[in-house]
């Protein structure tokens, strides 16, 4: 029988001599509720979460299914930020044979996250396609394959996960951004780096 089922069988509330015997079974009870409350927030934090990640993992597999790989990609970096949805994205670009529609700073990101494997060697293939000697990327002045950990770091300071590690008694639910907010921004990104730049010869073309 739990210790409070027992203090509360031997409390008379009647009784003075009862009275630390009373006061135990009470403090007995308080610390079963607040336990109980515990773990009904943390199981509702839990759902949350998981709602939130499959949420953002839809707005992947939307991209994917429109075919629009880069967006993807992008919103499983930037958004869904889970390593799963990053594969299956990456995956599903190698399979359409559309590596080389994908923003080059996305690869840096997906070098970090996929550090081995044929993932890794086909994004590495695909960076060293494109590098030239003057080429900075986002972060730094290299376009070295597995340069990419410092310029995720510096960028973002934080590596794919495939599942929170914060408290629940923490946990904050962020709105996961729409297919259609996610596209334009990718649409942002790719202007501000191909139209805007004042050494980017295509720069009056984008008018």
């Amino acid at each position: 029988m739990p210790a409070e089922q027992v203090a509360a069988k031997a409390c008379d509330p009647g009784q003075a001599a009862h009275q630390s015997i009373c006061e135990f079974a009470s403090s007995l009870r308080k610390r079963r509720q607040e336990t109980e409350r515990a773990l009904v927030n943390r199981q509702e934090a839990q759902r949350r979460r998981q709602a939130e990640r499959e949420r953002a993992s839809e707005v992947v597999q939307s991209f994917l299914r429109q075919g629009k790989y880069d967006s993807a990609i992008y919103a499983a970096i930037y958004h869904s930020r889970q390593l799963g949805d990053a594969r299956a994205a990456l995956e599903a670009t190698l399979q359409a044979g559309a590596l080389g529609s994908v923003y080059k700073d996305h690869l840096y990101v997906l070098d970090h996250w996929f550090p081995s494997g044929r993932l890794n060697a086909a994004v590495n293939g695909e960076i060293a396609r494109r590098s030239r000697g003057n080429d900075c990327g986002i972060y730094n002045c290299t376009n070295m394959p597995g340069a990419s950990s410092r310029r995720w770091a510096a960028g973002v300071g934080r590596t794919a996960t495939s599942r929170s590690s914060s408290p629940a008694s923490s946990f904050k639910p962020t709105r996961v951004k729409s297919a259609a907010e996610i596209s334009r921004e990718t649409r942002n990104r790719y202007r501000a780096a191909h139209c805007t730049m004042n050494n980017n010869a295509n720069r009056y073309l984008c008018n």
